[in-house]
């Protein structure tokens, strides 16, 4: 598990990991939104498991089922991985903030707003966490021509009823072949290789 392997921990909770995000954000742009939301519930309650911290039981909500849950809401965006990745990265850390600004308000320095330090200290992990992940995502995705992410599929189909798979380019996606090995051409498919 990578989320075991820690970068640096912060001291209030939180930590940098290698990139422990991406396989629920992989499988949520892979399988769509149910899959991912159910794997990062499984996925928060592990972590609860390991490191539990409780001051209050909403906080374990705020803090473990909800925000590795919402790491799943990248499978709406599964045409668009590395906004999936964004979006599924910044609903965990809107659940952080409001855990942080209600629940550790008290470890604020005087005269700071609680929800502008809990906005900077969950930021301080996520951030890179967050660039560890695009980037990840990205290696995965050139790595495998987009396949990793996209034979899933997009579920939009050629001119003879079979699934296309798509590669993610500037501009939006092309396909990239049929189920069946042709690729769309101006008139007609082709045989690809």
């Amino acid at each position: 598990m990578l989320s075991v392997v820690v970068v640096y921990r912060m001291p209030q909770g939180g930590s940098v990991t290698p990139a422990s995000m991406v396989p629920i954000l992989v499988l949520a742009l892979r399988r769509g939104p149910k899959v991912g939301l159910a794997a990062g519930a499984v996925y928060g309650l592990i972590q609860f498991l390991i490191e539990p911290v409780v001051v209050h039981w909403a906080q374990v909500v705020l803090d473990y089922a909800l925000p590795f849950t919402l790491l799943g809401l990248a499978g709406f965006f599964r045409r668009w991985p590395y906004a999936g990745v964004l979006v599924g990265v910044a609903g965990r850390m809107a659940s952080h903030v409001v855990s942080g600004a209600v629940f550790f308000a008290a470890y604020a320095p005087a005269g700071v707003n609680a929800w502008v330090y809990s906005l900077v200290y969950n930021s301080s992990y996520l951030v890179p966490e967050l660039v560890l992940s695009l980037v990840v995502v990205l290696l995965l995705n050139l790595g495998t021509r987009g396949r990793i992410l996209t034979d899933i599929g997009c579920g939009t189909k050629g001119r003879d009823g079979k699934r296309l798979l798509f590669w993610p380019m500037q501009g939006g996606l092309r396909p990239l072949a049929t189920n069946n090995g042709y690729r769309p051409a101006d008139k007609g498919y082709r045989k690809v290789g």
